[in-house]
C-alpha cells in the first residue's frame, strides 16, 4: 500500500498546488500526510511574518512532520513547494511544483511538475521523478 499512499499524496499535493496557483499565482510550502488511521490531512505553518521565507516554512514543516513520524502518527508525508528548476540540457529555467514524499516503508521520492501560465491559464508539464531525501522516517 505504500506506493499507493505515495501516489495519493502526490495527486492531492499537485491538485492543491494547482488550486493555489490558479487562485493566487503562488503558494507557500505545505504538507500533506496520511495518518495511521488512513486520513489525508494538510499541514501548514503558522508564521508570525505575513510574508515568510519559503525555506523557513519548509524547515518548520520538516520539524513538524518528523515529530509525527517519530510518534507513529503518520505513515506517509509530503512537502509541496513552488520552486524554480533549470533544464539540465538547455539551462532554461521554469517554475515547477515540487513534491517531496517520504514513506515509513519505501524509499523517498522527489517529483517536479513544471508549469507555466499562458493567457491566464495554468499549463502543467510532464512530471519528473527521482530519488528523494528522508523527511520524517529515519532508516
Amino acid at each position: 500500500m505504500s506506493r499507493q499512499d505515495m501516489d495519493l499524496l502526490l495527486s492531492d499535493g499537485i491538485n492543491t498546488a494547482v488550486y493555489f496557483l490558479e487562485k493566487s499565482g503562488e503558494f507557500y510550502p505545505f504538507g500533506v500526510v496520511k495518518t495511521k488511521l488512513g486520513e489525508i490531512r494538510h499541514i501548514q505553518v503558522l508564521a508570525e511574518d505575513s510574508r515568510p521565507i519559503s525555506s523557513s516554512v519548509s524547515e518548520s514543516l520538516k520539524i513538524s512532520l518528523r515529530q509525527g513520524g517519530s510518534t507513529g502518527d503518520y505513515e506517509t508525508v509530503a512537502i509541496v513547494s513552488n520552486v524554480e528548476i533549470a533544464d539540465r540540457e538547455t539551462g532554461n529555467k521554469s517554475d515547477a511544483i515540487s513534491v517531496e514524499i517520504d514513506d515509513i516503508i519505501v524509499d523517498p521520492v522527489l517529483c517536479y511538475i513544471p508549469y507555466k501560465i499562458e493567457d491566464g491559464v495554468l499549463v502543467l508539464g510532464d512530471i519528473k521523478a527521482g530519488v528523494g531525501n528522508r523527511i520524517a522516517f529515519a532508516q
